[in-house]
């Protein structure tokens, strides 16, 4: 390194003045005999070749594990939507070329929409009110 480059680094990077005393001396982080730069950068490169393959492999895990949740949970929305469903009737009409959907609720009664049995609960009411009124 040229002497510029130094001093540059040294303006630039407080802690290089305050611990350029440690450089080169043993059993120290900055004691190059025995760690070697080029031995941690080769170090440093594998490692950080394993951490981005197991990161690869964690993430296809990931997805794996978000894929079989998400269908079992269509399988189980399905499985209670047959449930929730079991008392509708669906009914298709066919006018002038158009095709309409029908939903009917059927009530464990009998048949009929569930507007069907408003009506009817609705006119029961006003007869019962109009006897209690004669």
């Amino acid at each position: 390194m040229k002497p510029s480059e130094v001093a540059k680094m040294m303006n630039d990077y407080e802690w290089i003045a305050s611990e350029k005393h440690l450089f080169g001396q043993a059993n120290t982080a900055y004691d190059f005999k025995t760690n070697n730069p080029k031995e941690a950068g080769q170090r440093l490169q594998k490692l950080q070749e394993k951490k981005e393959k197991l990161g690869r492999n964690v993430n296809m895990r990931a997805m794996n594990m978000l894929t079989q949740a998400e269908e079992r949970f269509i399988v189980v929305s399905l499985k209670d939507s047959m449930f929730n469903n079991s008392n509708v009737l669906f009914k298709t009409k066919f006018v002038d070329g158009v095709s309409t959907v029908g939903r009917f609720a059927q009530n464990q009664n009998g048949g009929g929409s569930v507007g069907q049995q408003k009506e009817k609960r609705k006119a029961k009411e006003r007869r019962n009110r109009m006897e209690v009124d004669n």
